[in-house]
Order: C-alpha cells, then structure tokens, then sequence
C-alpha cells in the first residue's frame, strides 16, 4: 500500500516548464562544465543537485567545497558536526569532535564506518584517550578492549580495580573501627 501510494503520488508530480537557470544548468552540464552548473544550483537553492552534478565531475575538490557549502548552510549544529565529517570520511575529526557523553554513539560510528580498515583501532584508542583525561575511565577500559589494545586495557582494568579495592579498604577500615567503638561502648 505504501508502495502504491508513493508511485501515484510521484506519477502526479508536475513537470514546470524549463526557466532560463534550468537551461544555463543543462548546457553546462552538457559541456562537461560541472562547476559551473553547480555553482548555478547553489545560488539558486539547489543544493541537491549542486551536490550530485559535483559528484559527477572529475575534480574531487568541487565537491568537497560544494558539500562543504551545503553544511555550512545546514540548519541543524549536529550535521556539521558529525555528519558532514562522515560524508567527507574524516572520521579523525568524528572523534575529536565527538560529545564524550556520547561516547557509545561514536563507537557506533567507529565499528559502522572503520571496522575493516587501518585506521580502526588507532581511533578508538584515541577516542579512549579523549576519555580516560575526562575522567571516563570505565569508558576508556571498553574502547581499548574493543580496538585490540589489550595492553592499555588491562592497564586501565588493573587501575580501576586498585580504586575500588583501595574504596573498599577504607570502608572496610571505617567499618571495623565504628564496630570496635560500639563494641567499646
């Protein structure tokens, strides 16, 4: 039914009668003349199409900067903090400028995106890093055990456990000597 209904509502779509920015578009486009017809779609609001002519032409360079004009007009803060660094696979800049109270949501990115390439684990042992100096040591344990840094995990787990063993000490300590007292009394 869905199907149905988004095939009709395309079937009644209207055809507008060519303008003379459709036409300067189509003859740049026919003449190879991509950055053209891009910029020509940028300035009259067509991003979309600016984007995928860009994506046509051989200079990788205009559709950075075509892409790149696009989230600087994006009206929403996280697409040019995460997405426009996924489209443009800065993933280096997904995790420096990742929200640390996200930090699960960057892992996410990580694994979906990195998983199969060089760069995998040394992300995540940097986003690890981002963590532990924040103080989310927890936090920092899981992204090593997840790169494969086995040492630096078993660093932090072994740390973590010496604060809880010193947390519980000292509780032990405080217990011992409140039972003394009342033993006293």
């Amino acid at each position: 039914t869905t199907t149905t209904t988004t095939a009709a509502a395309a079937a009644k779509t209207e055809r507008r009668a060519e303008t003379k920015i459709d036409r300067e578009i189509r003859l740049a486009i026919v003449v190879a003349d991509y950055e053209k017809a891009a910029n020509l779609c940028a300035k009259n609001g067509r991003m979309a199409d600016a984007v995928l002519i860009a994506q046509m032409s051989p200079d990788a360079e205009l559709w950075r900067r075509v892409v790149q004009q696009h989230f600087d007009s994006h009206p929403l803060s996280w697409a040019q903090q995460q997405l426009l660094p996924m489209v443009m696979k800065d993933f280096q800049k997904v995790v420096q400028q990742a929200d640390l109270s996200s930090w699960r949501e960057t892992v996410a990115t990580l694994v979906s995106y990195t998983y199969d390439t060089p760069n995998f684990a040394p992300l995540l042992n940097e986003l690890a890093s981002r963590l532990e100096s924040a103080g989310n040591t927890h936090a920092a344990t899981l992204c090593y055990m997840v790169s494969g840094n086995i040492e630096k995990a078993v660093e932090r787990w072994l740390a973590e456990g010496a604060h809880s063993k010193e947390g519980s000490s000292s509780q032990g300590a405080a217990a011992s000597s409140s039972e003394a007292s009342a033993a006293a009394s």
